[in-house]
């Protein structure tokens, strides 16, 4: 008599699958076809994959509110340098838009109340 489990059949060897390989492995929404799934590239990594929020909300407030635009933008360089996430780029645009639109902000505030006017 074999100590297998049900049915008789041999025991699986100490610490081996008594399935018969791996449940996860594979491609869960293959068909089945060795290979069939290899054309697609690897998964993104959670930090390379994800854009940081701040960033993209760094260029909308450079439209909206500038100054929320240069800290929110310089926030995201701070969290993009500490975990790597991508947004780089994007977190530059926001504080550099910020930075333009609060600059010709102030230009104009200063011509306007110097009574520069064409007359």
């Amino acid at each position: 008599m074999t100590h297998g489990g049900y049915g008789g059949g041999p025991a699986a060897p100490s610490g081996g699958d008594p399935f018969g390989g791996d449940v996860f492995a594979g491609d869960p929404f293959g068909d089945g076809r060795p290979g069939a799934g290899a054309s697609r590239g690897p998964a993104p990594t959670s930090q390379q994959g994800e854009t940081n929020t701040l960033a993209t909300l760094s260029v909308v407030f450079a439209f909206v509110f500038a100054p929320a635009g240069v800290i929110l933008g310089h926030l995201a360089l701070s969290q993009i340098h500490q975990t790597g996430n991508s947004g780089r780029d994007r977190a530059l645009v926001g504080v550099t838009l910020s930075y333009v639109f609060i600059t010709v902000a102030v230009v104009a505030l200063v011509v306007s109340a110097a009574g520069v006017h064409a007359r």
